[in-house]
């Protein structure tokens, strides 16, 4: 019976061992958990370079307009698009000129301008004092869309170069807020017209002399003519016949221009224009002296006569 005993435990001892090594291969629940899948998120910013589309020029009514008046105001837009929206633009530039870009801005043939987000406007060139970009009608485009027009709104100079021929180019730049960019040209896009305006510094002329007496000048002399002009332009004058108090007259021709006191390029005055000065040099603010002489006819006998006199500046 102890024999039998023993051996009964024995076997009991030996299942039991061989539980344990079986549950000791058995797969672990925390190991499976610590296997599982995990999720990771991603996110790409892709920084779209924007894109300039289009340089349109319009009157201040929105009307298109390619042949352009110095003096005038006018819109250029600058047609952009940005996939992030145009909050991502940080700047804008418009160029203006007549063949080089590269060349620096003058007043003539280069203009430069510029927006920077989020609505500061400037004249880069060839002034900084917004004497040929009117700012306070500049107008930046809604910034939570994806596309709009920048709008300068330019005034040329008064002797920017005048062309027939479309020479003068645009080119417009957009650079976002990741120094991305795009630009876009425009040649021969527009024109700028002839200008030419006059000033005189006289409103009447006062003439006193005797019948017979040659050369009488008026007071007033010199009339200063004061021109603005884009172009080489003349000064052209003429006269009315006098029409004397008491009906008389003195003919157009009694009356001479010239150039000087000394009588230079002095000429006779009719009813028709005359030039006096030819071939002036283009400029702002160019001044030519008129001296105005009458020959009083011995016939005259009215106490007052009275005429007209007229200066034109002409290309």
């Amino acid at each position: 019976m102890q024999s039998l005993g023993r051996h009964v435990k024995r076997q009991i001892g030996l299942a039991l061992l061989i539980g344990l090594i079986a549950m000791s291969m058995a797969p672990s629940a925390i190991f499976a958990a610590d296997s599982s899948e995990k999720p990771i998120s991603g996110q790409l910013n892709n920084y779209v370079t924007p894109d300039v589309t289009a340089i349109a020029i319009t009157t201040m009514e929105n009307v298109a307009e390619n042949n352009l008046d110095p003096q005038t105001n006018y819109k250029f837009k600058v047609s952009v698009t940005d996939n992030n929206t145009l909050v991502d633009i940080s700047t804008v530039e418009l160029n203006l000129y007549v063949d080089n870009i590269l060349l620096s801005d003058n007043r003539r043939d280069h203009y430069s301008f510029k927006f920077t987000a989020p609505g500061t406007w400037e004249e880069i060139g060839p002034d900084t004092d917004e004497r040929h970009l009117v700012t306070d009608n500049c107008v930046a485009p809604d910034n939570s869309q994806t596309s709009g027009d920048y709008i300068f709104v330019v005034k040329f100079d008064i002797i920017a170069q005048p062309t027939s021929s479309y020479e003068w180019d645009a080119w417009a730049k957009a650079t976002d807020n990741n120094a991305l960019t795009d630009n876009l040209t425009n040649e021969n896009k527009f024109n700028v017209n002839n200008y030419v305006s006059l000033a005189v510094d006289d409103s009447a002329l006062t003439f006193s002399g005797s019948p017979g007496q040659e050369n009488v000048q008026p007071t007033e002399n010199p009339t200063v003519a004061t021109v603005d002009a884009n172009v080489n332009f003349n000064i052209q004058c003429k006269d009315n016949n006098w029409t004397g108090s008491l009906g008389g007259t003195i003919g157009a021709d009694n009356t001479k221009a010239a150039k000087d006191a000394s009588h230079t390029g002095e000429i006779t005055l009719s009813t028709g224009y005359d030039t006096l000065w030819s071939g002036v040099g283009y400029g702002e603010n160019v001044t030519d002296n008129i001296y105005w002489f009458l020959n009083i006819p011995s016939s005259a006998r009215d106490p007052s006569y009275t005429t007209t006199f007229y200066v034109k500046a002409t290309l």
